[in-house]
């Protein structure tokens, strides 16, 4: 598994923060379910696959694993549905100046994650444990 930055949403201010003051705009991002494996109950995957487990109502996704976690990509909501969260922002208009579309891509992605309220719509043994994912790119057409 590669190795990806995802944090939990109160802990994305600081990093809304950087991409700021480092001209780094957001191109978008996904939601992971991350759980410490000694928290997995014995019918959760703990191994990347996808499967079906009727106990959480529907597909889960485990797109990765380390030594102590699990990343689930595809996960339970309260209302017996299961999905994923995955979002783009806007692109760049060329007129755009480049640190008035970083501001543009932050807030579209601070909006984004309020109204998705992910931490209230899914499971809840699920609920402290969602983290974002975020993709950046610089000025220069770099992604990261």
């Amino acid at each position: 598994m590669r190795s990806e930055y995802a944090w939990q949403k109160k802990d994305l201010e600081p990093v809304f923060n950087h991409c700021v003051k480092a001209n780094i705009a957001i191109l978008g991002g996904e939601t992971w379910i991350v759980r410490r494996i000694l928290e997995c109950k014995s019918d959760e995957p703990t191994e990347p696959k996808h499967v079906f487990n009727p106990k959480y109502r529907q597909d889960v996704s485990l797109l990765g694993r380390t030594q102590t976690h699990v990343i689930y990509g595809i996960f339970p909501f309260r209302d017996g549905t299961n999905g994923l969260f995955p979002w783009s922002t806007i692109s760049r208009s060329s007129e755009q100046a480049w640190q008035d579309y970083v501001i543009a891509t932050v807030e579209e992605t601070k909006d984004i994650i309020t109204k998705g309220n992910i931490e209230e719509r899914v499971i809840p043994e699920y609920s402290q444990q969602v983290y974002y994912n975020l993709c950046f790119m610089r000025e220069d057409g770099s992604s990261f």
